[in-house]
């Protein structure tokens, strides 16, 4: 019988080598759904989860799982930066669009009239 913590050391193993992701995945969601044991914690499983999921660019995903992670280990700061990380990213994305969308009037003048030509549809030289 497979121990189950070798799911989890396969799973870390083939993030590490940067090859199938999804069966790192399919791996590390086999061993919470089979009861985590001492060898390889529940939290350290979801952080890894939420790495990976990250690094295919699925952030809601690994936010939650981040989440997870953090209410099974509250201190765990690794699951912490990662959480902050993908926060602050969207964070920053959403950022200039809204700033542009409500404050246009803060713009330097050739960039307003840039700004109103592309809300009306119009191309911008």
């Amino acid at each position: 019988m497979l121990k189950p913590e070798v799911l989890v050391d396969a799973a870390q193993t083939l993030f590490h080598a940067g090859r199938a992701f999804p069966f790192a995945i399919e791996l590390l969601q086999r061993y919470l759904a089979s009861g985590p044991v001492e060898e390889a914690p529940a939290f350290k499983a979801h952080y890894l989860l939420g790495t990976i999921l990250e690094k295919q660019g699925d952030k809601t995903g690994a936010a939650r799982e981040y989440r997870a992670s953090l209410s099974l280990a509250r201190n765990f700061g690794l699951a912490q930066q990662a959480l902050n990380r993908i926060w602050s990213m969207k964070m920053a994305s959403s950022l200039p669009a809204a700033i542009l969308h409500n404050f246009p009037r803060f713009l330097p003048r050739p960039l307003r009239g840039a700004l109103q030509s592309v809300r009306r549809g119009k191309a911008v030289a």
